[in-house]
């Protein structure tokens, strides 16, 4: 999520109803369940 020049989340799908996401930088790259999540991605 963010903007076209800025980024404040990154998620990658890896199937079966997970993903590896990094929150915002700084953090601490982790493996989670997607479900409940808003989801948006790019055309």
């Amino acid at each position: 999520f963010g903007s076209a020049s800025y980024s404040h989340h990154v998620g990658i799908y890896v199937g079966g109803g997970s993903m590896i996401h990094a929150p915002h930088t700084g953090a601490v790259v982790s493996y989670g369940s997607i479900g409940g999540a808003w989801i948006g991605g790019r055309p």
